[in-house]
């Protein structure tokens, strides 16, 4: 299972505290902001989490262990969403890195990182990791997209890629199937709303739970 590689790249994973601003630049691929000491301090601190995230990618995944104090299936916490999210970034911006220093190759294994995690986090039980793993697609693709339109000192081999991706390319969870979650959610709280009345046998609103 891929659940115990990405605690393990969760519990490593050294969040970015500087300006959001040099970070959207560096995400567009703004050299200087690549080249920055805050980003490549960054992605230097984060490099084993990146490690453990591609590991973790190869492998059998359908969402990591649910845990609600609540007992509801809408007080399900998601301590790891975001961790996961901020090192698909990384993996982008090692991406762009590497365009910039001519290893074109190791620019497409990390765009592929980025696009492979998000449908990992597709396959959670709720929505939001739903729209999460689209995030994450999307970043990747649109950095991969960047990378075939421009021009580089090493370029892409775009025969060999196509192959790669049509191999490796994995698709989101169908949104359907991420709607039933919510519904089963819903579904959850509604019934709480009922008890047995004890004369009649039949079910009636609880104000308070209401």
């Amino acid at each position: 299972s891929a659940v115990p590689l990405y605690q393990a790249a969760v519990e490593s994973f050294v969040p970015f505290a500087g300006d959001a601003e040099l970070l959207d630049a560096a995400m567009k691929g703004d050299g200087d902001a690549l080249a920055s000491p805050e980003i490549t301090a960054w992605l230097e601190s984060n490099r084993a989490a990146l490690v453990r995230l591609q590991e973790g990618n190869e492998l059998p995944y359908r969402g990591a262990p649910s845990q609600s104090d609540s007992g509801y299936l809408v007080g399900i916490l998601l301590p790891n969403l975001s961790p996961l999210r901020q090192l698909s970034r990384v993996a982008v911006l090692e991406g762009k890195r590497a365009e910039l220093d001519g290893r074109p190759q190791d620019a497409v294994n990390n765009y592929l990182t980025a696009i492979k995690t998000g449908a990992q986090v597709s396959h959670g039980v709720t929505l939001i990791e739903q729209l999460v793993g689209v995030a994450q697609q999307r970043a990747g693709s649109d950095a991969l997209l960047d990378a075939m339109a421009g021009t580089h000192a090493a370029p892409l081999d775009y025969e060999s890629l196509a192959q790669r991706l049509e191999s490796e390319y994995r698709p989101l969870r169908p949104m359907a199937s991420a709607i039933q979650g919510e519904r089963a959610m819903m579904l959850d709280l509604v019934q709480t709303s009922f008890e047995r009345d004890p004369e009649t046998g039949d079910y009636r609103v609880q104000p308070d739970a209401l």
